[in-house]
């Protein structure tokens, strides 16, 4: 099932990407990873 992945930059610009899967998510000391398919 796809689903839309969402990251906002700024107030004006924000990333949108459709994907299938997550293959990967951690947080690690400084940052969240994550991983899609």
């Amino acid at each position: 099932m796809a689903f839309w992945f969402s990251e906002s930059h700024t107030d004006n610009v924000k990333l949108e990407i459709k994907v299938n899967e997550q293959l990967y998510s951690r947080m690690s000391d400084y940052q969240k990873i994550e991983i899609f398919q």
